[in-house]
């Protein structure tokens, strides 16, 4: 079965078909290609997820593929002390971290820098703080698989709460400069689902549909 025609009959991009492909996920016929989902991605397929947690995705029709953003740099690189050791994202120059934005496949550190920078660009009120989690995205889509990111719960949050149902008890959090890793994030929201952050990190942060910034299908 071509990747087109599986990507349809899962309702999802045929670019998250390649990537979960490269996972492991059979493509011979639609049964053990869901079977594979089931087993390694949906967070339902967990004892005890909490329903509630996350919003229904409504059917969705064929759409284009989302054209590829155009990363920006802010006119000023936040101040140093925003991440946790010695490592800060005043140390990348805007033109090291926008070409390395735009180089293909890029490495967990410049996107735990830029995921810093975002969070203080959202602690202090900065404007530029919703584009730099557009930024983000694209970052996170070219993060070779496998990669952990810790990010600050603030930041986890503008990456997914698109897709959170809207009583969820996390979107009152108020540490929203603590660290977490994916798995570490997807305990916050239920702390029976450990194993689920890659669901959260490879499909709801990256979006590879868009209903983050397009909004959900009518």
């Amino acid at each position: 079965m071509q990747q087109k025609e599986l990507a349809s009959l899962l309702d999802i991009s045929t670019a998250m078909v390649s990537r979960l492909v490269k996972r492991g996920m059979p493509t011979d016929t639609l049964e053990r290609a869901e079977r594979w989902r089931k087993r390694h991605l949906e967070p339902g397929r967990v004892k005890g997820w909490r329903a509630g947690t996350v919003r229904k995705k409504p059917p969705q029709p064929d759409r284009p593929a989302i054209p590829a953003l155009c990363v920006t740099v802010p006119t000023t690189v936040p101040p140093q002390g925003v991440v946790q050791g010695d490592t800060h994202p005043g140390d990348l120059s805007q033109d090291r971290i926008k070409a390395a934005a735009l180089a293909g496949p890029t490495s967990l550190a410049i996107v735990e820098l830029w995921s810093n920078a975002t969070r203080h660009a959202q602690a202090s009120g900065a404007a530029a703080a919703a584009e730099m989690v557009i930024e983000l995205r694209a970052l996170l889509r070219r993060l070779p698989f496998g990669g952990e990111p810790r990010m600050a719960l603030g930041v986890w949050l503008a990456l997914t709460e698109y897709s959170m149902h809207k009583d969820a008890e996390l979107r009152r959090a108020i540490d929203l400069d603590t660290f977490l890793t994916p798995n570490e994030f997807a305990v916050r929201l239920n702390d029976n689902c450990p194993g689920a952050g890659g669901w959260w990190l490879e499909d709801t942060a990256c979006d590879w549909e868009g209903y983050a910034v397009n909004g959900w299908p009518a």
